[in-house]
């Protein structure tokens, strides 16, 4: 096998076991969860061949504060990112309750008549709550690398071998 054949069987092995990872229910804050709603993360995961690299992206710009995750104000995950003063903004969480079935509640627990200034009160509300809490880091790509390599390390090491050119010269 050639070395660039492995790059691109790698690159789509890693962007399907990420696209897994992004798949698969985790439990969080003591529920569990599935991190995509949408699905347009799982779906934009991409990779490239630039000479011997191998790079990984998404065409989702949030697709980096998932794998890194933001520190809120109250929760860190030692990421570079955080939010400080400013809150999450307000239409993405409105998205994300509408794909969700996310419905205002009353005080005793039942549905509460779901009008636009209490849907944008409750997204604020989550805002806020994102804000102190944060986002946890989810390193699907990280994640995918390391199972990736741990499993395709024989396949590895006979294309590897093949590039590698061995002499000897005796003057």
């Amino acid at each position: 096998m050639k070395f660039k054949n492995l790059q691109n069987i790698l690159g789509e092995l890693i962007v399907e076991r990420a696209q897994l990872e992004l798949g698969t229910t985790r439990t969080l804050y003591g529920r569990k969860v599935r991190r995509v709603a949408s699905d347009k993360l799982r779906k934009g995961l991409s990779f490239s061949v630039n000479g011997k690299k191998l790079n990984f992206n998404t065409n989702q710009n949030y697709g980096v504060f998932i794998h890194y995750g933001v520190n809120g104000t109250k929760t860190k995950y030692g990421s570079t990112f955080s939010y400080g003063s400013k809150q999450p903004p307000l239409e993405p969480i409105l998205q994300w309750m509408k794909i969700k079935g996310v419905r205002v509640r009353k005080a005793n627990g039942g549905f509460d008549k779901q009008t636009p200034q209490k849907v944008k009160g409750l997204a604020f509300a989550i805002a806020r709550k994102v804000k102190e809490r944060g986002i946890a880091p989810l390193p699907y790509y990280d994640i995918a690398i390391g199972h990736v390599l741990r499993t395709k390390k024989d396949l590895i090491e006979k294309a590897v071998v093949k590039e590698i050119e061995l002499q000897i010269n005796f003057d």
